[in-house]
């Protein structure tokens, strides 16, 4: 199968990641920046690179 079809664990990962981040900085009025976004990221128990 070619990857598209199938993706990795990886990619479904990040894709959940993706809708975390965006649905934080909606519930933000759009103002977290990265570093806030990342905060909340931990207080919700998910864990991110640095």
């Amino acid at each position: 199968m070619r990857q598209a079809e199938q993706p990795c664990d990886r990619d479904v990962v990040d894709l959940g990641l993706i809708s975390n981040i965006h649905e934080i900085w909606e519930t933000s009025g759009r103002t977290y920046g990265a570093d806030r976004v990342h905060r909340q990221l931990r207080r919700d128990g998910i864990r991110t690179g640095p």
